[in-house]
This record gives C-alpha cells, sequence and structure tokens, in this order.
C-alpha cells in the first residue's frame, strides 16, 4: 500500500489505520460467525520494510493481547466504543474526510492439507469480498498448507489500476524475504 500510495503521489503523512476482523467465536460448537473489529497501525508512515512489519506486528499482538484478557461480551463492547464514532460520522455522512479506518485486511484460515476437486490438486484459493462505503479496499488472505493467496477487491473510483498493487505485494514479499546487508 505504501509503495502503491507514493507512486500516486498520495501517501498521507500519518499511517495507514487496517479494521481487521476478530473472530469471538468460542470452539464450543456452535455454528456461525462471531466477529468483531479491531484496528491496526499499517505504519506506512515508515520507510525500512523490516521495521514497517515489526510495527504493524506490535500493533496487532497489542490488539490480541486486549482481546485475550477480555471475556466475549468486554470484546463486543469495546469494539463498539472503540468504532463508534468514526462509524456514525461515516453511515451519516457528516465528515467525508475522516474515516474508522483505510481499508479493511482480514485472515481467513484455510485447508491445513492439500485439497482436491474432481481428481485436481487446488492450486489456489483466492477469496472475494466487499468493500464498503469508506472502505475503499479490502484485502483478504487464505492461508493454507504450504501458501497464502491474496484477494483483493476495491471501488475502481476510489483505489484506480489496482492491479498494480498485486505486484506491489510481490515486491514487498521479495524485499521482506531477501534483507539487504
Amino acid at each position: 500500500l505504501r509503495r502503491y500510495l507514493i507512486s500516486r503521489g498520495e501517501l498521507p503523512r500519518q499511517p495507514l489505520i487496517a479494521a481487521v476482523p476478530v473472530s469471538l467465536r468460542q470452539d464450543d460448537g456452535t455454528q456461525g460467525n462471531e466477529v468483531t473489529f479491531t484496528l491496526a497501525s499499517l505504519a506506512t508512515d515508515v520507510v525500512d520494510p523490516v521495521k514497517r512489519f515489526m510495527r504493524i506486528k506490535r500493533s496487532m499482538d497489542y490488539a490480541k493481547t486486549r482481546f485475550q484478557q477480555m471475556t466475549p461480551a468486554q470484546r463486543l463492547a469495546y469494539s463498539v466504543a472503540l468504532l463508534a464514532p468514526g462509524a456514525i460520522k461515516t453511515f451519516l455522512g457528516t465528515d467525508k474526510n475522516r474515516t474508522i479506518a483505510n481499508v479493511v485486511i482480514s485472515h481467513v484460515p484455510g485447508p491445513r492439507e492439500p485439497v482436491y476437486w474432481q481428481g485436481c490438486r487446488v492450486e489456489g484459493i483466492y477469496p472475494a469480498s466487499i468493500v464498503l462505503d469508506g472502505f475503499a479496499l479490502n484485502i483478504t488472505l487464505v492461508s493454507r498448507h504450504d501458501a497464502v493467496d491474496f484477494g483483493l477487491t476495491a471501488c475502481k473510483r476510489t483505489v484506480p489500476q489496482m492491479q498494480r498493487l498485486l505486484d506491489y505485494t510481490e515486491d514487498a514479499l521479495t524485499e521482506l524475504e531477501s534483507p539487504s546487508p
């Protein structure tokens, strides 16, 4: 996202913020989704990719630690309190320049073993998600036995040339895999 925004001359001084879905479901055999959201800094203001990655990780670790210390009801109340002011402004349209977050990023754990369909090994699971007013980009990752697949869904007016994000994502992953001397 940092590289994409730089290429468009639109990198903000403040880091982008991701709305990240968090499952509240307990392993009690119940069906359905019980999801809330937390916010995470994407550290787009940090130039060094490793430092940026570590700052993002710290942001998510902090949120996860807070959630683990809460009951499900406390998690839900915390999320409502965290998101309500921005959500009200977004839904009422009272402040178009301020949003709760800039992007939704989620992870869906996929199969841990290779999967076959009609005798052929599945080589990718690419999610298609939704974008909401105020959230013009949704990035969903599906992890599976030996890979992570990315699904990007965006508003083409707000995120033009979205396909460049895929190129920049590949570049960023390569950059993280081969640390500089």
